[in-house]
């Protein structure tokens, strides 16, 4: 009994030991932080700029792909035809456009519509009398699929105009082409950005910590001769980068809030005044965690690399002298 029990109690010994190691070791880096809260609070700014930067991109490119998706989804083409066009072929257009898998739905305006709602609106009705001849051409209104591709909109705009009884295709895909291309480039310079600053992250990082292990020299070299591994030296650092990396996050995560909501307001007032209405993509709890545990994941590398490069000099230094 004594024998199947001990292994047990070891075990949980050394767990426990092992616990209050690590406890005291992340101690040590709060006690590090807190007695250079100075230097902390700065690399905090650094690591939350870098982090709010890329950040704030990909809430841009993010809006501006829900803003081209909804304006995608309200897109449509009106087609005008000659005054002189035939119902026959007026009908020859509309089933072109009927077998096209992109169209959504087609509502046909007959040019004595057109004039009825021309009335309707202006008021115009005696001088539109004196008039020989009905001046508005029939037309028909195409409301398209969603998700349709530009190229697809342009061939389908294109065949239509070839047809000789159409005047005119009203559509323009300028809008769609420089939306995509804005967004491709805000993407691609995300991408570019986050790359960049995440080094800077892990270089900021890389720094601090060499910085505390500079300023613990005697005491590392005093557990190094009495027998302390390599592990238990780095922890404390490795801890300090984590909790560097961990509060960079938060600054970033406050920074991107803090212009958020300041520009919320301008925002509104500016879409308000084109008579629109626009609802911005913002951080929620997801993504705010996100940029928590990828400034904390960056901070730890940054301190691993340092800790373990550092204190393997330090040890072939020894080995030396």
């Amino acid at each position: 009994m004594s024998r199947q029990t001990f292994p047990v109690q070891t075990d949980s010994m050394s767990r426990g030991s092992n616990l209050r190691i690590r406890a005291h070791s992340l101690l040590e880096s709060v006690q590090h932080l807190s007695r250079h809260a100075l230097v902390t609070l700065l690399v905090w700014l650094l690591i939350g700029v870098a982090l709010s930067l890329p950040t704030g991109l990909w809430l841009v490119q993010h809006n501006i792909h829900r803003l081209a998706q909804q304006l995608h989804d309200d897109t449509g083409l009106t087609v005008y035809f000659l005054p002189t066009s035939l119902s026959k072929e007026i009908e020859e257009v509309r089933k072109h456009l009927v077998q096209s898998t992109i169209v959504q739905t087609i509502e046909m305006t007959s040019s004595e519509q057109a004039m009825e709602e021309f009335q309707r609106v202006t008021g115009y009705d005696q001088e539109l009398l004196a008039l020989d001849e009905n001046p508005l051409p029939a037309s028909l209104s195409v409301v398209l699929q969603p998700d349709v591709p530009a190229t697809d909109i342009e061939a389908l705009v294109t065949s239509v105009s070839n047809y000789a009884t159409v005047d005119s295709v009203d559509f323009d895909t300028e809008w769609i082409r420089n939306l995509n291309a804005i967004h491709q480039v805000v993407s691609t310079l995300m991408w570019i950005v986050g790359a960049l600053f995440g080094f800077g992250v892990v270089f900021v990082t890389f720094a601090s910590v060499r910085l505390a292990i500079e300023s613990k020299f005697r005491e590392l070299r005093v557990l190094s001769l009495i027998g302390a591994s390599d592990r238990y030296l780095r922890r404390p650092f490795i801890y300090c980068g984590i909790l560097y990396g961990f509060g960079g996050g938060v600054v970033a995560t406050a920074i991107v809030f803090g212009a958020l909501f300041a520009i919320k307001d301008p925002l509104h007032q500016l879409v308000q005044g084109y008579g629109g209405t626009i609802h911005l993509v913002s951080l929620n709890y997801f993504s705010a965690s996100v940029e928590i545990a990828l400034g904390t994941l960056l901070g730890y590398l940054g301190a691993l690399f340092v800790s373990i490069s550092e204190i393997q000099k330090r040890r072939t230094f020894e080995s030396i002298h």
